[in-house]
């Protein structure tokens, strides 16, 4: 079974998604709109096991219900202003599983 780790970087009118595989590479990247229905449908597009990440915000809470309702793992993370990045890592998904 494939296993897959999605990271949401929500704004008000779009969410940039990056997807990465169990070995941690990225396999892709996409930009969509805000809204339940569409992260839903991206998700569906996925096979197998996915985990969903997003940082916390004025989105958290019914962005943790959206993916939570497709029966995908989902997480919500603590801000990179108050999380340690790790040294040397830069870009969209520092801090992230390598």
């Amino acid at each position: 079974m494939s296993r897959y780790y999605v990271g949401l970087d929500v704004h008000k009118a779009s969410i940039c998604v990056a997807v990465l595989n169990a070995e941690g590479r990225l396999v892709m990247e996409s930009v969509v709109e805000t809204g339940a229905a569409t992260v839903l449908d991206f998700l569906k597009g996925l096979r197998g096991q996915v985990e969903v990440t997003f940082e916390e915000g004025t989105h958290a809470a019914w962005l943790y219900d959206t993916p939570s309702s497709a029966s995908h793992s989902c997480s919500p993370a603590s801000s990179p202003r108050t999380a340690p990045a790790r040294s040397g890592s830069s870009g969209p998904t520092a801090g992230w599983r390598s």
